[in-house]
């Protein structure tokens, strides 16, 4: 992301500084968890760079947000799979673990399981699964590494994710101007 900024704006966002609010010539930066990302903007944060992962479950919680995409960018690839411990059978009631309630809430009905429940943890969740405390984890993966090495297996592809500029619909001309791409 700093290399897309500073070669879109012409400037270096420190994103290791304990200083959550940069002002850089004459751009304002905050710098938030990617999840909190469409909260700033719909509450007057001009633009914000999120996973697309997360501006989906913004969306599907927050219906008639007026947030747009501006752009897709190339970097941030990741995606939001189903996974469960090798060999076991996932039924019409799994316990669910998951950062993402309403992606979750809507793979669920598309998939049938009438009596799951859904629980939420801000991460990590392969352990909740590896565990047993949980039949079927729902989180973002990059290589799947961590799946793998922890002995689980993805049983499905929810949403492939990179990282996405986000704006009020009336500032999206706006945004694609000042970001470069008109």
């Amino acid at each position: 992301m700093q290399d897309f900024v500073r070669e879109r704006l012409g400037t270096y966002v420190n994103l290791e500084s304990r200083n959550r609010y940069q002002r850089i010539g004459k751009y304002d930066f905050v710098i938030m968890r990617t999840r909190m990302v469409p909260y700033a903007v719909e509450r007057d944060v001009l633009t914000g760079i999120v996973g697309k992962d997360w501006f989906y479950e913004y969306l599907l919680a927050n219906p008639r947000t007026d947030l747009r995409i501006v752009e897709e960018l190339s970097f941030g690839n990741a995606k939001v799979v189903a996974f469960k411990k090798k060999d076991s059978v996932i039924d019409i009631a799994p316990r669910i673990i998951t950062p993402y309630m309403n992606l979750s809430r809507q793979y669920v009905e598309s998939m049938d399981l009438k009596y799951a429940k859904i629980d939420f943890a801000p991460g990590e969740t392969e352990g909740w699964v590896k565990a047993g405390l949980a039949d079927l984890g729902i989180d973002n993966i990059n290589s799947g590494k961590t799946i793998d090495e922890t002995g689980l297996e993805v049983v499905d592809k929810i949403l492939d994710s990179y990282a996405v500029i986000i704006a009020k619909k009336n500032n999206v001309d706006k945004m694609r101007k000042i970001w470069g791409f008109i």
